[in-house]
């Protein structure tokens, strides 16, 4: 009995040396691909940087590209728990806009915090990233642009093409603001003013839409 019992707590304790060992290796990571370019960061550098073997390294990320993929989930799931924090409106554009203008201060407050958007993409492939990011914030902005085109709120153009444009912009924004040293001081809230002016685009020309189809 208590063999049994030893045996567990130092399968505990080895289960809890394996965790930190992977906690340190993905703090590295993050901080190595966010202040170097990822093709200049080594594993060599990382388990260094980590403190552990080279073998560590491999025992729990097959590859450096493994490693990116996990720091970067790491900050999709910062980013969903800010997303959360954004209440249900029932007027779904000022959803739209709360949604937006979250984004854009995250991505600001942040950016010397995150791993370069355009590396991400070019490590994963388009295909890969797109499959993350899909699940953070397009379905709700889906959800908004859904209700208002069932409320023939928009009407003018496909909700698809809508939810594309205003995720695309937010995709360029992560990208600008993080590599774009020479955008101004008011840069955020050109941002969320272009975005706004966008909306009352939208919204003014799905009237004039649909008077035309009846």
């Amino acid at each position: 009995m208590f063999y049994g019992f030893f045996i567990m707590k130092l399968k505990s304790r080895q289960q809890e040396n394996s965790e930190q060992t992977r906690l340190a290796l993905l703090e590295a990571g993050q901080y190595l691909f966010v202040n170097q370019c990822y093709y200049d960061v080594s594993i060599d550098e990382i388990s260094r940087y980590a403190r552990v073997t080279k073998g560590a390294f491999y025992h729990h990320f097959s590859n450096k590209k493994a490693l990116l993929r996990e720091c970067y989930l790491l900050q999709v799931k910062h980013a969903v728990q800010k997303l959360d924090e954004v209440p249900t409106y029932d007027d779904k554009w000022q959803e739209l806009t709360a949604l937006f203008s979250l984004c854009v201060d995250h991505i600001y407050q942040c950016k010397n915090e995150l791993i370069p958007l355009q590396e991400v993409i070019s490590v994963l492939g388009w295909k890969e990233w797109e499959e993350i990011d899909a699940n953070i914030l397009i379905p709700r902005i889906q959800h908004c642009v859904d209700i208002l085109f069932a409320e023939k709120q928009i009407c003018a153009y496909s909700p698809a093409i809508v939810v594309n444009l205003i995720y695309g912009f937010i995709t360029h924004i992560a990208i600008n603001l993080k590599n774009e040293a020479s955008l101004p001081k008011e840069a955020c809230s050109d941002f969320k003013a272009i975005f706004a002016d966008f909306l009352i685009g939208v919204k003014q020309a799905s009237p004039q839409r649909h008077q035309h189809r009846v």
